[in-house]
């Protein structure tokens, strides 16, 4: 692809690390700031979990030229590491048949792009996936130890928490309201939430907020009042907007092309694309979570569980500010059940259909990875 102004004046792994990478990085070497009276028209780096920083400060010794290469191998590292768990959990919940397809989708879900960029991506998977398989084998106080390093990672594992402790509740209801019961369930709750606590604690201590990093989202777009919100996710036209807006990006940029202008054009229509994968992303996800639910029973619903509240969480948190589904593929895939309920469907199509399907992912996924290395702004 054509990269962007200066790409050559850095090298390849240094140019990756952009964006969110870019803001890990930033808190490794100069620590977290935050200013209240700039959070509604800045980005502020208060708003990033600290468990990719603290890794990130560990290469940091290593040197301006090799800390940027290990970041990104660590974070490769972490996203191949949660392919092998999560094949070894899609064993325990599918037949065999169905086994393949889940992983391939789960691999080339366009969030791998992340992997390359210093995103903690891989290591969010890993988390969501150990603390779902340690439940579903009754280890418990190990899924509440993988659920306190992803909360320390991301908000977003949160939801998957609260799956696990909903089931862990009516558990405790179903055998009788014993109170012992109850202190393990509370006890498991905070282990569970250990990361986002240690991390409400440092900005209470630092900032004298511990919701600094809650209000910092402002800057990435407001969001009506909670009456507002439900009226965008119940209107179509809500949703269908990213779809046009993709349409007209792209039409744009092919414009800009034919007067020559490569790299501006490009980047329209780049940024169009984004939104059409985006969309596509959100409907593919939801098709997966249908399957899902109404394919797996019993012990298996926790992880269906999970994969809705998800959803709900990013519907209300993200989808219904004006960031509308901006940030589909890397902001859903905590719902693992999508990648569950996709094998399955696939197992139902023709064979020419489903390897279409994967192929269209490990091409829209490759493709991410080089508008990445060209200096487009992946989302």
């Amino acid at each position: 692809l054509p990269h962007a102004p200066g790409f050559h004046a850095r090298s390849l792994a240094g140019h990756l690390i952009v964006w969110d990478g870019g803001n890990y990085l930033s808190i490794a070497v100069h620590g977290y700031s935050w200013n209240p009276a700039i959070a509604a028209t800045h980005y502020q780096v208060i708003a990033f979990f600290p468990l990719q920083a603290l890794i990130d400060r560990v290469m940091l010794p290593a040197g301006p030229v090799a800390a940027p290469v290990l970041i990104l191998l660590a974070t490769l590292g972490f996203g191949i590491a949660s392919i092998f768990a999560f094949e070894s959990l899609a064993r325990m919940l599918l037949p065999a048949r169905a086994v393949a397809p889940s992983v391939l989708c789960f691999a080339f879900w366009p969030a791998s792009s992340f992997q390359m960029m210093g995103y903690p991506t891989g290591l969010i998977s890993l988390c969501v996936i150990l603390a779902l398989t340690c439940h579903l084998q009754g280890r418990f106080r190990r899924s509440g130890i993988w659920l306190g390093l992803g909360t320390a990672t991301a908000a977003t594992v949160v939801f998957v928490g609260a799956a696990l402790g909903l089931e862990h509740a009516l558990a405790w209801l179903r055998t009788g309201l014993r109170p012992r019961r109850f202190l393990a369930l509370v006890l498991w709750s905070v282990l569970a939430l250990s990361g986002i606590l240690a991390f409400m604690l440092y900005q209470q201590l630092a900032f004298h907020d511990p919701l600094a990093f809650v209000k910092s989202q402002a800057a990435w777009g407001t969001a009506p009042p909670p009456l507002g919100r439900l009226h965008r996710l119940i209107d179509p036209r809500w949703y269908l907007q990213q779809p046009r807006a993709g349409l007209r990006e792209i039409g744009k940029g092919q414009a800009l092309l034919h007067q020559g202008a490569v790299w501006q054009g490009a980047r329209w229509i780049e940024g169009g694309a984004q939104r059409l994968v985006n969309f596509g992303a959100f409907l593919v996800a939801l098709a997966g979570l249908v399957m899902a639910s109404l394919t797996l029973r019993k012990a298996a619903r926790v992880v269906t569980w999970a994969g809705w509240i998800v959803l709900l969480g990013y519907l209300w948190f993200i989808v219904s500010t004006d960031q509308n589904m901006l940030d589909a593929p890397r902001l859903l895939f905590p719902a693992i059940a999508i990648f569950v309920g996709l094998g399955l469907l696939l197992t139902r199509l023709p064979r020419w259909a489903s390897v279409v399907a994967i192929a269209v992912l490990t091409v829209v996924s490759f493709a991410e990875m080089a508008a990445a290395a060209a200096g487009f702004w992946v989302v």
